[in-house]
């Protein structure tokens, strides 16, 4: 009997074991997804930030160079361009605004270069760049003075050599965000991929778990069953007996009684509820 009755109670502890696990299993799971979907969202932004702040934007102002380039190729080959004795205004003032964009790339270099890994591989170019800048504004200072000895071909092959250097930078660039437009596509499909693993994981692990614990539950089912019908069979026992029985509690107090004991003793079942056998010394039932 009492073997019968720890049954029940092991299949409970069973599926309260199962149920923690799968509490757990769901808790960590979880964890894990948010920590993962942080982690993608955050190299998501810093590549996106790499391919639009850093390299399209100094693309941008590679494109504004290279226009003020021709810019000042025309006021070259024009000669109402330049004016006031031949200081070529127009030139000075196409090579300031280059020198704002190629100061504006530099600034987004400094500020962006972290996001990408390109960066080292662009630096240099931008250096020659800037040099090269630097020497065609004092080729054309120096073009301004009256006793000058600058000539044109010399101050041409310094902007053939910068419009050159500033298309390589635009270039690598070009290629830089290309590269990571890719590893964007990459970590997209990795990202796909992972959490196609990962719900495939928690899926079959929660199945397993669900089926031992329908298990438990299907054999706590059973044995509870067993238990009422052999409740059922000791009642039937218990009710057609021929020899009066009767249960207390631990209190020694009468809590049921068969047919045959009212029958023997003249009590009724309402009359000997509740009370302690020691009633029974009554001599009501003598006969």
């Amino acid at each position: 009997m009492a073997a019968r009755e720890q049954k029940p109670k092991n299949e409970l502890s069973a599926i309260r074991g199962y149920v923690r696990i799968l509490v757990a299993s769901v808790v960590v799971l979880s964890i894990a997804l948010i920590s993962y979907l942080y982690w993608h969202d955050k190299a998501r932004l810093l590549l996106e930030e790499s391919a639009n702040r850093f390299h399209l934007e100094s693309i941008l102002h590679c494109v504004q160079i290279k226009e003020e380039l021709h810019q000042i190729d025309q006021a070259a080959t024009n000669e109402r361009a330049i004016e006031d004795n031949g200081t070529g205004s127009a030139r000075i003032n196409s090579t300031y605004l280059i020198e704002q964009h190629l100061n504006a790339v530099r600034k987004i270099h400094a500020d962006y270069e972290h996001t990408s890994r390109f960066a080292g591989q662009i630096a240099p170019t931008l250096r020659k760049a800037e040099t090269q800048l630097s020497a065609i504004k004092a080729a054309f200072q120096e073009s301004g003075k009256p006793d000058a000895d600058i000539k044109p071909a010399y101050t041409a092959t310094l902007i053939t050599s910068f419009s050159h250097s500033t298309e390589q930078l635009r270039r690598l660039h070009v290629i830089a965000r290309d590269e990571i437009g890719t590893a964007l596509n990459q970590l997209y499909e990795r990202s796909n991929n992972n959490l196609l693993i990962v719900f495939s994981i928690a899926a079959l692990l929660g199945s397993v778990i669900v089926w031992r614990l329908l298990t438990r539950i299907e054999r706590l089912i059973d044995a509870q069953a067993l238990t009422e019908s052999q409740l059922r069979q000791s009642a039937a026992v218990f009710e057609n007996a021929s020899e009066g029985v009767l249960i207390t509690d631990t209190d020694a107090n009468i809590i049921a009684v068969n047919q045959a004991f009212t029958e023997i003793t003249g009590y009724s079942e309402a009359e000997i509820l509740g009370k302690n056998p020691r009633v029974l010394k009554s001599g009501r039932h003598d006969r």
